[in-house]
């Protein structure tokens, strides 16, 4: 935190730093039980335990080092020839219907996660504007 921040706040609303921090804390724990979290993580485990697509990844891991070597020892076409095959890794595991589902859920739960990010900082700068049911 920065050094003045206790002493502002404790000036004007008696919350501190570490009032906000604790309250950071406790909403860490509440999000971590939202719905979009815990589907979030059942699908994160599934995508671990899957074997075809720890097969597909391990691939993937070997080319880039591959390609990686490759590069080093200048070794230009090789190092494309091995790009082209990790492309067509990442197609093959984008097409399984269990990746898509993690893809979906990881994008549902940034944009949760960005929609927060969003009111803090909008309420901290005091430019929060509010929706309300006529709008």
């Amino acid at each position: 935190m920065p050094a003045g921040c206790d002493a502002v706040a404790n000036a004007d609303t008696g919350v501190t730093a570490e009032d906000v921090l604790a309250k950071a804390r406790q909403l860490a724990d509440y999000l971590a039980s939202c719905e979009e979290v815990v589907r979030f993580r059942q699908a994160e485990e599934r995508i671990k335990q899957n074997e075809k697509v720890r097969r597909i990844t391990d691939e993937i891991r070997r080319k880039q080092k591959q390609a990686t070597a490759f590069d080093h020892f200048r070794k230009p076409g090789l190092a494309r020839q091995m790009d082209a095959e990790v492309a067509a890794l990442l197609r093959q595991l984008d097409e399984i219907p269990l990746v898509q589902e993690y893809k979906a859920l990881q994008a549902d739960l940034n944009e949760v996660l960005q929609l927060i990010t969003d009111v803090i900082a909008q309420t901290v700068s005091g430019t929060l504007d509010v929706k309300t049911g006529a709008d």
